[in-house]
């Protein structure tokens, strides 16, 4: 039985390569590191993406705003030119109200009825003093005040706006480099998965089949490593049994002789036992000859026995006895005997 189970062992535990054991451990290995890189590929493929999308956004933005800033700046700018240019018209109108205010001197020098030295008029309504072209002056300088605030306003809206527009194309610069920085980086991450032997964009779901793949082929190797160690503690057990076994051998073997031995020391006792038999019947047949011997010698010794029994005792008492210590030992070795051959 232990051999047969040996034998078992042994078949079961052949049908287990190491060698191919340890090459379908690597491949799966191989399988799941593949695994892990594209799902980390996915991931990073799923994030370029997301910022290639937000980079592209906010340069649409960047690119609107510098539009609008642009617009708004050439608006205040032009606006900046007209007040410029109105700016100007006041400061000439406020001269030239300022060079009429100051024509003291010659008011001093007109007289009534003769002409004025600068426009030959006779009459001379404001020789003492020309309240319009005050009030005028008065009007220019607030309007020129005024038209001072405007262009400032306008130009330093322009100046802001021309700023804004460019640090709006900065932003449109930088966020075109970083767009195209992760374009690049994502063709790069698709020719990488294609590379792989997989079809279109990375994605989560096309690596399903290969998962369950892996997790099946990773099934399997366990179950067949709990076989492996099954046969191999089988194997163990067989030869634990083995062991046992020819230890039980040797002990039978031993007691086998031991009672072998023994077996032929009884036989040799029950020849010397049945030879003392033999001897000891020779000896009671002897007994019976010298008895009937003895009985002869007594003509009607049957009726003699009974008539005097004490007589007839005495006369063959010696040869009865001896006759009966016979029997008595030719029992007694019959007795033996049959103890030694059912021991036997």
């Amino acid at each position: 039985t232990t051999r047969t189970t040996r034998e078992q062992a042994e078949s079961f535990a052949r049908t287990f390569d190491e060698a191919d054991l340890q090459a379908r451990r690597k491949s799966l290995t191989a399988a799941q590191v593949q695994l892990t890189q594209l799902a980390e590929l996915v991931k990073k493929a799923t994030f370029l993406a997301s910022e290639c999308t937000r980079t592209q956004a906010e340069a649409s933005t960047a690119a609107a705003a510098q539009a609008d800033f642009l617009t708004e700046s050439a608006a205040a700018e032009s606006m900046a030119k007209t007040h410029a240019i109105c700016l100007k018209e006041a400061r000439d109108a406020h001269d030239r109200a300022k060079q009429t205010a100051d024509f003291s001197e010659h008011r001093r020098e007109l007289k009534p009825g003769e002409p004025c030295a600068l426009c030959g008029a006779t009459e001379h309504p404001y020789a003492d003093s020309d309240p319009l072209a005050e009030r005028l002056l008065v009007g220019q300088i607030a309007r020129i005040a005024e038209l001072e605030g405007l262009f400032g306003q306008s130009n330093a809206a322009a100046i802001s706006g021309t700023e804004k527009a460019r640090a709006a194309g900065a932003a449109f610069t930088r966020a075109i480099g970083e767009s195209q920085r992760f374009s690049a980086e994502l063709d790069t991450s698709v020719k990488e998965w294609r590379a792989t032997g997989l079809a279109g964009e990375p994605d989560s779901a096309a690596l399903a089949p290969r998962l369950a793949e892996l997790e099946a082929g990773q099934s399997a190797l366990q179950a067949t490593e709990a076989d492996a160690l099954i046969a191999r503690k089988s194997l163990a057990r067989a030869s634990v049994g083995e062991r046992d076994a020819q230890t039980a051998l040797e002990h039978a073997t031993g007691a086998r002789s031991t009672a072998e031995t023994e077996l032929e020391t009884r036989r040799t006792r029950l020849g010397e036992a049945e030879q003392s038999l033999q001897r000891y019947n020779d000896q009671r047949d002897e007994a019976e000859r010298e008895l009937a011997t003895a009985f002869s010698g007594w003509p009607m010794w049957e009726a003699r026995l009974h008539t005097d029994p004490r007589g007839f005792s005495g006369g063959c008492a010696d040869e009865v006895s001896e006759y009966r210590r016979q029997s008595q030992v030719a029992a007694q070795l019959s007795i033996k005997i049959t103890k030694e051959e059912a021991e036997l």
